[in-house]
C-alpha cells in the first residue's frame, strides 16, 4: 500500500530545475506508519510534473485523522516555492 504525490512545476519549463523533498511526522510516525523518504526531484526542460510514492505500513490506514507531511525545499533553476511549501497528507482506508 502506498500514496502517490504529484509535484507540479508551473511557469517556465525551458530549463532544468530541482527541488528537494522530505517526509516528516504528523500524527503518523515515520518508520511506523509510513516510510521515511527524502530526495531531489529533477525537472528536465519541458517537464512540468513529477511523482513521489510513499510506501505505507498497513496499520496506519486503519484510523481516521492520521497524517504525515511532505516538505519541499532548496529549489534550483529559477524555481520559487509557493508558501507554504509543506503539504499534509491524510491517510484513510
Amino acid at each position: 500500500m502506498s500514496v502517490t504525490l504529484t509535484v507540479n512545476r508551473v511557469g517556465g519549463t525551458t530549463a532544468t530545475s530541482t527541488v528537494s523533498y522530505t517526509t516528516a511526522n504528523g500524527s503518523a510516525i515515520g518508520g511506523r506508519d509510513f516510510t521515511i523518504l527524502s530526495g531531489t526531484l529533477t525537472f528536465l526542460a519541458g517537464e512540468s510534473s513529477k511523482t513521489i510514492t510513499v510506501p505505507l505500513i498497513k496499520s496506519a490506514v486503519a484510523a481516521d485523522g492520521i497524517y504525515f507531511t511532505l516538505i519541499l525545499s532548496s529549489p534550483t533553476g529559477g524555481v520559487i516555492l509557493d508558501t507554504p511549501s509543506v503539504a499534509q497528507i491524510s491517510l484513510y482506508e
